[in-house]
């Protein structure tokens, strides 16, 4: 709130690589303000003060096989360790972090363009993947559209769903992502 009223304030940022939060910085207000994190769009005092709401989703069996790769390989945890950890994840998924995706504007869901994409994991196999994005009420379409296919090469199917004017798209990438 007090960055949308020109305000500077102080903030913490969330380090994955050591499992910890940096020491307070101060953070200068601009015009335009991108809010990140695992459960930005979970509180609606928060939700309700932006002007676009963005999801980022990954389809379950893709994370599952990205975990496993990155862990077996770059880690050396067992197959066993890595899916129990998954597992133990699950209940909070279901309450903190999926019910998100109802109060996004737009869903970015990154997929497997095939399920047989993610049969092997090793590092030197990167399954194809496919972008579905869904638009709440068919905003920013065009502009949205001219991005995808302009800058990032995609090629676009559309869908308007229902009498909501939500519009859905599939990309795939001609190229691995």
């Amino acid at each position: 709130a007090d960055l949308r009223r020109g305000r500077a304030v102080y903030c913490r940022r969330y380090d994955h690589d050591t499992g910890r939060f940096s020491t307070s910085s101060l953070l200068k207000a601009n015009d335009c303000i991108l809010v990140s994190g695992l459960h930005t769009l979970f509180f609606s005092g928060l939700t309700n003060q932006l002007d676009a709401r963005i999801f980022l989703d990954m389809d379950e069996d893709l994370r599952r096989h990205l975990k496993l790769r990155r862990d077996m390989t770059e880690r050396g945890h067992g197959m066993e360790v890595v899916l129990e950890a998954l597992k133990q994840r699950q209940g909070d998924s279901r309450k903190f972090i999926r019910p998100q995706i109802s109060q996004a504007d737009i869903v970015f869901s990154l997929r497997a363009a095939s399920r047989e994409h993610l049969e092997f994991i090793d590092s030197e196999t990167s399954p194809k993947l496919a972008l579905h994005v869904v638009l709440s009420y068919g905003i920013f379409y065009q502009e949205l559209a001219r991005v995808l296919i302009g800058i990032c090469g995609l090629r676009l199917d559309t869908q308007v769903l229902g009498e909501s004017g939500a519009v859905e798209k599939g990309q795939r990438r001609r190229n691995h992502l």
